[in-house]
């Protein structure tokens, strides 16, 4: 599965063709998955048989490790057109019209640096809007997009030993200085909502960045396991920017909501004590002030109106 914001196939050999589908019927998708599902159907749970899917449109955003996939019936299953790349070899784009000119559909052609310069444009306008209007969920979706372009390009590949997988000739490191440059402003501008942050005393704004970073990291479980495909990892600085935001809340009067560093929680696990800590304050299990427990009221509220939910 892929879009504008996540490019991220299987490599295709010179004998190949990459077919492309838009309308697949429900009930010919077998099984989903953020991964290849073949090798690691084991570690997750979009099926069938369980009625269990993940949106077309959010299934991008979840993916770490070099593609997504899709399960389907072969049997009916007609494409809708072929795709290829500017940087396909000559044998796969000729494989590519032949295969065109059998099914009688059309070709789409699309250039790599034209999806990379309109991913860098996305990137700029979210980071000009936090700047300006300084809304947690325009962080969300800037962590969340960053990642998700470099992992669709493969530029979050494993660096500490050689990739010798089936997919180590994914090779589109001509867009890795580009998002390096990017990535380090990212990482500043989150610094600086952090510090405006620390500024309102916004605990709950402070506890929303932890989740958001928790949530990263927490997409790329299992992705450094030995498999036929390129080990990942988390492009930026996740972690330290968790310390950043455990010191800000104890400079905010709010260590409680700050995690270990060295055993950090699932995202589910830190919301469960986010709340036992806004219960416990409820119910006067501690020595609160009543501005404490007007800001768990509200940070209830949000967490209520689903204010944590997946980007797009």
């Amino acid at each position: 599965m892929v879009n504008n914001d996540f490019l991220g196939t299987s490599p295709v050999g010179n004998n190949g063709v990459r077919y492309g589908f838009t309308d697949i019927p429900e009930e010919s998708i077998r099984l989903m998955g953020v991964i290849d599902i073949n090798t690691y159907s084991t570690s997750f749970s979009y099926d069938a048989a369980r009625k269990n899917y993940m949106s077309a449109k959010t299934l991008p955003y979840n993916s770490r490790r070099v593609y997504s996939e899709f399960g389907i019936e072969r049997e009916g299953a007609v494409p809708n057109y072929i795709v290829i790349f500017d940087d396909d070899s000559e044998e796969v784009k000729n494989n590519s019209y032949k295969a065109a000119s059998q099914f009688d559909i059309p070709v789409v052609c699309i250039d790599k640096k034209e999806i990379e310069e309109q991913q860098m444009g996305n990137l700029r306008e979210l980071i000009a809007k936090i700047k300006k209007e300084g809304n947690i969920d325009d962080v969300k979706s800037l962590i969340n997009c960053y990642e998700t372009n470099r992992a669709g390009w493969l530029l979050n590949r494993y660096k500490e030993e050689k990739d010798e997988s089936f997919t180590e000739n994914i090779d589109n490191s001509r867009f890795e200085q580009d998002f390096d440059t990017i990535g380090a402003e990212i990482e500043s501008v989150v610094k600086g909502y952090l510090s405006t942050t620390v500024d309102r005393n916004s605990i709950q704004e402070l506890t929303g960045i932890m989740e958001i970073l928790l949530s990263e990291i927490e997409l790329y479980k299992d992705c450094q396991e030995t498999g036929p495909i390129s080990k990942t990892q988390i492009s930026f600085d996740a972690k330290g920017l968790i310390k950043e935001v455990n010191e800000a809340l104890n400079e905010v009067g709010a260590s409680e909501y700050a995690v270990d560093i060295e055993k950090l929680p699932g995202v589910e696990d830190y919301k469960l004590t986010i709340k036992q800590i806004i219960a416990n304050a409820l119910t006067g299990e501690n020595s609160v002030s009543t501005v404490d427990i007007s800001q768990a009221m509200k940070y209830m509220e949000l967490l209520e109106r689903g204010v944590d939910q997946n980007v797009k």
